[in-house]
C-alpha cells in the first residue's frame, strides 16, 4: 500500500513537475540563491504572475518602505512555515524594479 502511495505521489510531481527546480524556473529568474532551507529567485515578473504561475492562494499583504510582501500557500510547493498561525510556503516581495520570490520564506534583506 505504502509503495503505490509512493508511486502515485511520483506521477504527480512528474506529471506537475513540481520539483523545486521546476517551481523556480517557472519564475523566469535572473538570479537564484540557495540560504539554508529557502530559495530565493529574483526576477522581472509581477507578484500577481508569481502567484498564478505557483497556482498559490494570497494569504495577506503588508506594506512597507516601497516594498509590498505578499504571503501565498500552495499546495504544489513542497513544505511550509508558520506565519501568524497560517501554512506560508511562498514569500513574495515586489519593489518597483523587481519581483522577489522566497520559496517557502524570504531570508536577509529584499
Amino acid at each position: 500500500m505504502k509503495k503505490a502511495f509512493v508511486a502515485v505521489v511520483a506521477i504527480i510531481i512528474i506529471m506537475f513537475g513540481l520539483s523545486m527546480r521546476g517551481d523556480v524556473e517557472r519564475l523566469s529568474p535572473f538570479s537564484v540563491t540557495h540560504e539554508g532551507g529557502c530559495v530565493r529567485a529574483d526576477t522581472h515578473i509581477s507578484a500577481e504572475t508569481v502567484v498564478s504561475r505557483m497556482g498559490a492562494t494570497l494569504l495577506w499583504t503588508e506594506e512597507f518602505d516601497g516594498v509590498t510582501v505578499y504571503y501565498c500557500y500552495s499546495d504544489f510547493v513542497n513544505g511550509y512555515e508558520v506565519v501568524c498561525g497560517k501554512k506560508v510556503n511562498i514569500m513574495i516581495a515586489q519593489r518597483e524594479e523587481y519581483t522577489a520570490v522566497g520559496i517557502p520564506l524570504l531570508t536577509g534583506s529584499y
